[in-house]
């Protein structure tokens, strides 16, 4: 379970190997022992699993994934993903003399991950032109000269020169450890909450192929009155028929393959309530057990400073007023955040620029009768790109609707986002 310095070795060359050039970081997950990073490369979607600490450290490479029964969350993984998702993976290096790797990005960031007694360390470091800027887990962020590599910044916490000597530990397949370490949990209150809805959607489903009669009664009308349906025949708000002929006897033939078909489905849904009723009844007798956690990195609480908590909105971000819309532009990480709680609203568009540190904008409609087209998106990007110093006339920007927004606790202006968009917008010189 703990790989030694030539396991990293090992599995850190294998894992370069299997990326080639690099890939996209699509999902990140995470179960009690392990963080999973789905890498997407050309035709094939790679598993990365990082131990967590606690007994489990180091990197293995796998084809399989974690299945969902074991998937856990917590802010480390909120964390990961806010900062790292959607990145481009360009390789993972090892320090020269202990166990650190570090995950490198095309947008000039960088992750590094330091296992020592028994605890995960982690940094995340974003290049800028001549500094960069370093989040630490065991102190509070700061700014330091751009480096080639950044292993050093861990000297101040115990960074040794380990012995290289020996051979390599013999390491189990990280899906027989992720197995033997933690079994299945079941967790009877969030199933039973499961099930009920399952039932509930099976008794609305069951409702809906009760129209069996009604179709029945259709196929008894005279040819003249069969002709005389809807080609949309629309029977409830779930059941509707198509009847693309003309020829009545044709349509009486395709109402009675419906009704089979319905009585078919009904006899699968009447299985399948029947089944749901007896899991509700064995789970009433069960115990709630307890949630499992996962093992936590060293992430030492710091209370940041409030600096701007006294500054007035004005400050935080502007706002644009426009014919159609307004546009909220945040000037600070915290404007950002504002911009979200303060101004829009759920339906409104918000946006940022893709793998780059930029202000946020958010899009408000004055009207319903409006349609945002690329013009509008244009000027978003035009005015986010105005407070971010962005000096390219070319930026890929992510938008969307703001409800599929969510703030990470703990790091101001930084999000996860859903159900996002991607665009290419040129801008005016």
């Amino acid at each position: 379970m703990i790989q030694n310095y030539l396991n990293f070795q090992e599995n850190v060359t294998l894992i370069n190997n299997q990326l080639d050039r690099g890939g996209k970081l699509q999902k990140i997950y995470s179960s009690k022992y392990f963080i999973e990073f789905h890498v997407r490369t050309s035709g094939k979607t790679h598993f990365i699993h990082m131990g967590r600490g606690n007994g489990v450290e180091g990197f293995w490479y796998s084809e399989e994934k974690i299945k969902s029964d074991f998937r856990l969350r917590d802010r480390f993984l909120e964390f990961l993903r806010a900062h790292v998702r959607n990145e481009v993976l360009t390789g993972l290096s090892l320090d020269s003399e202990d166990r650190i790797v570090e995950l490198s990005f095309l947008s000039k960031s960088k992750l590094l991950l330091f296992f020592k007694a028994r605890d995960l360390y982690f940094s995340y470091i974003k290049e800028g032109h001549d500094t960069s800027k370093a989040f630490y887990s065991w102190k509070k962020v700061d700014e330091i000269e751009k480096m080639d590599n950044y292993f050093s910044v861990f000297d101040e916490i115990g960074r040794t020169s380990l012995d290289k000597n020996g051979e390599a530990k013999k390491i189990t397949d990280v899906i027989s450890l992720l197995t033997k370490n933690e079994p299945l949990e079941l967790n009877p209150t969030k199933k039973k909450k499961f099930l009920s809805r399952k039932q509930k959607n099976i008794l609305a489903d069951l409702e809906n192929v009760r129209c069996v009669n009604k179709l029945k009664d259709l196929t008894s009308l005279p040819d003249e009155e069969i002709s005389k349906l809807d080609s949309r025949l629309k029977i409830n708000s779930k059941i509707k028929v198509k009847l693309d002929s003309e020829n009545p006897h044709h349509r009486r033939d395709i109402l009675f393959l419906k009704i089979k078909k319905l009585n078919k489905a009904k006899g699968i849904l009447e299985k399948r309530l029947l089944d749901t009723q007896n899991e509700i009844s064995q789970l009433k007798s069960m115990s709630v057990v307890t949630k499992r956690r996962p093992v936590a990195p060293f992430w030492k609480h710091l209370k940041s400073e409030k600096t701007e908590q006294n500054k007035d909105v004005s400050d935080l971000f502007v706002v644009y007023d426009f014919e159609h819309y307004k546009i909220a532009v945040g000037k600070t990480a915290r404007g950002n955040d504002e911009i979200r709680k303060s101004f829009g609203k759920s339906s409104d568009i918000w946006m940022h620029i893709e793998n780059a540190t930029s202000s946020h904008a958010i899009l408000k409609l004055k009207s319903s009768n409006h349609t945002i087209g690329i013009n509008d998106y244009k000027e978003m990007a035009s005015l986010i790109c105005k407070h971010s110093q962005w000096n390219s006339s070319e930026v890929s920007v992510i938008y969307s609707n703001l409800k599929n927004i969510k703030a990470v606790k703990g790091s101001p202006g930084k999000v996860i986002y859903k159900k996002e968009r991607y665009l290419k917008i040129f801008l005016e010189s």
